[in-house]
């Protein structure tokens, strides 16, 4: 029996944003992901596109499967809780 890859990560990331925090995290746990970068305009207003991708319109989101997870608060700990920390049966 084959084994299943995991499936990929999609970081939705808007340049000079919050997203750059998780790109960082993403490499330094060297987790698969790939990247959809969105560019500000010459004003710095985000493209409105952005609203297709989440309701508010802000970034980062990053997709896991049919998971969506919005501000990178979240995003930062959800993603310690599965790579970093040690799962509650091995701190017995």
């Amino acid at each position: 029996m084959a084994s299943e890859q995991p499936p990929q990560l999609l970081l939705h990331y808007l340049e000079h944003s919050r997203s750059q925090r998780i790109l960082w995290l993403l490499e330094e746990l060297e987790v698969p992901y790939t990247i959809k970068i969105y560019r500000r305009d010459s004003q710095g207003t985000p493209p409105p596109e952005l609203s297709l991708v989440h309701p508010t319109g802000k970034l980062p989101v990053l997709e896991d499967g049919s998971l969506i997870l919005a501000e990178s608060g979240a995003i930062v700990g959800t993603l310690a809780a599965a790579n970093i920390m040690p799962s509650p049966i091995s701190r017995l």
